[in-house]
């Protein structure tokens, strides 16, 4: 194609030559010959960069348009969960590649503890906790990229949770893949105890969170929630029994002694700053000094 600066110059060129005096008179032919030369030029000048501009714009336009609706459509995706009748928690296997993520969204009330452990392939792999009321975009009340893949924790509101899993960006760029694995666990308040004992899951506590436990003495590799009301002589834990979504075990500490809720034979070894407390002929419980005095 011509370039449009050529173009105006014959265009130019053209005009100066049919309007210089010449020593011999012009043919009507070579009138209109130049004639015809210099409407082509200037359709040339006008037409062409447009039609140019056109195709590139019918030639991008449409593919960006769709690539972005796809983005947005994998992104969105969101999955309520449901808990099996019965039960107080769920694990779900999913993966998810480049810039996916997926919204998990569960219904939970004030006072119940969550519990969320994600498992994958990839170490980009992250989610976010997401508050009653706020979703991906808004601030997030747990930041998995910053606090790791475990949550447990006392929820604040009652109303529907979202837990986002994703990709970190630069992951995400490289359109790398994660195979996941996503626990989700949700007690109540009230507990079953262990025993005869009509001791109930304490409504508040000075701390709650979750401690190293086993059903097996030679195999310490759970973690069992746990609520502590400390006093002046000692203090009292709540925990849920290794291996138990709902059945609990208590202790009472004092004067560096541990007794049970249900008169279960205890024995109790001081390893460093923390009690390994051995209780009947399975259950194994860390207690930490600071779970017990605080700081």
């Amino acid at each position: 194609m011509k370039k449009p600066f050529t173009l105006l110059f014959l265009l130019f060129s053209l005009i100066a030559s049919s309007c210089t005096p010449k020593a011999e008179e012009q043919t009507e032919d070579t009138v209109q010959e130049k004639a015809g030369a210099l409407n082509e030029a200037v359709e040339n000048v006008i037409e062409e960069p447009v039609k140019e501009i056109e195709d590139e714009v019918a030639e991008t336009s449409v593919e960006n348009i769709a690539i972005d609706t796809s983005d947005t459509a994998v992104m969105d995706k969101t999955e309520e969960v449901i808990f099996t009748p019965g039960t107080t928690g769920t694990s779900i296997k999913s993966s998810i590649a480049g810039r996916q993520s997926k919204n998990y969204t569960l219904k939970a009330a004030a006072g119940q503890t969550m519990n969320v452990v994600l498992s994958s392939d990839n170490t980009a792999n992250y989610f976010n906790i997401y508050a009653p009321g706020k979703g991906p975009g808004d601030e997030a009340m747990f930041i998995g990229s910053i606090n790791g893949n475990l949550y447990t924790g006392t929820l604040p509101t009652t109303g529907q949770y979202t837990i986002q899993v994703f990709m970190m960006r630069s992951a995400a760029r490289r359109n790398e893949t994660a195979n996941y694995t996503l626990k989700l666990d949700i007690t109540g308040e009230k507990k079953e105890m262990s025993g005869n004992s009509s001791i109930q899951w304490p409504a508040s506590g000075d701390a709650s969170g979750r401690i190293v436990c086993s059903g097996k003495k030679e195999n310490i590799k759970s973690f069992c929630e746990f609520r502590v009301k400390r006093n002046p002589n000692g203090a009292t834990i709540w925990m849920v029994k290794p291996g138990s979504l709902n059945t609990l075990r208590a202790l009472y500490f004092e004067n560096d002694t541990f007794t049970t809720d249900d008169n279960s034979k205890i024995k109790q070894v001081r390893v460093d700053d923390n009690w390994k407390v051995y209780v009947g002929i399975s259950e194994l419980y860390i207690i930490p000094d600071a779970l017990i005095y605080g700081g």
